[in-house]
């Protein structure tokens, strides 16, 4: 089941970034706007090291999931908000609340 949740989602985004969010990424920074997308992008990508981590219990799973949703909604929040390209993204994964 947990396979089923790891979304494609970050192997998706750094395979099709735009070169906007490339820069950000590489820590070209110049706004606190670009700094905390940069911040979310990194916690996203910490998640799912987390994930392939096969130590976890499924309590801890379970916990991790939730946030990965919130990272994820928080992202595209993030990206809508400020007018950057949403057009390379997939469509918002489908979560149950």
């Amino acid at each position: 089941m947990v396979g089923a949740l790891r979304l494609p989602t970050l192997q998706f985004y750094n395979e099709n970034q735009s070169s906007r969010v490339r820069q950000l990424i590489a820590g070209k920074v110049n706004t606190e706007r670009d700094k905390n997308i940069d911040r979310l992008h990194q916690k996203i990508e910490r998640f799912y090291l987390f994930m392939e981590a096969d130590h976890f219990f499924i309590e801890e799973k379970d916990f991790l999931m939730e946030q990965e949703h919130f990272l994820i909604e928080q992202f595209y929040f993030l990206m809508e908000r400020n007018h950057l390209r949403t057009d390379f993204l997939p469509d918002r994964p489908p979560f149950s609340h």
